[in-house]
């Protein structure tokens, strides 16, 4: 990626050190600022740190795997059970290998808590990433605190 920064152009690797430095843009190539590419780099960490938060949740006495393929079977289940295609819900593995049943009142209550924390986690995350994006210098993108 080549940044424009001290009156020239850089090209930084992946740490924020420049490889190249030109006094003109190559042909067919853009240029971001210093501040651009840091808030890349804290998007993916805010990303990252986010995707682990909506991992799993303590529900019933028991810990539940989130992750996407949970989710998609919880989907699944629920439109199941809506559509009347089942008439309960299967047993449901907890994130220490447990097997649960779950009539439908307690499916319904395991899915939108898992629903509502998988809500909560992205909408945290999507406040860091606008506050991110406002910022406009450097030094401010660096300070800035996931958690």
């Amino acid at each position: 990626m080549w940044i424009f920064a001290n009156d020239r152009y850089e090209r930084w690797d992946a740490d924020g050190n420049p490889e190249i430095i030109a006094d003109e843009l190559p042909e067919g190539e853009a240029a971001q600022t210093p501040v651009c590419f840091w808030q890349q780099k804290k998007i993916v960490e805010i990303k990252a740190h986010y995707a682990t938060l909506g991992a799993t949740l303590e529900h019933g006495g028991n810990l539940w795997q989130t992750d996407d393929k949970a989710i998609a079977r919880l989907s699944a289940t629920y439109t199941l059970l809506a559509t009347g295609a089942i008439s309960s819900p299967p047993e449901w593995r907890t994130a220490n290998d447990q097997m649960v049943p779950m009539n439908t009142e307690e499916f319904l209550a395991f899915a939108g808590a898992v629903f509502a924390q998988q809500q909560a986690t992205l909408a945290a995350m999507w406040a860091h990433l606008a506050a991110v994006e406002a910022l406009e210098t450097v030094e401010a993108v660096l300070a800035y605190a996931v958690e």
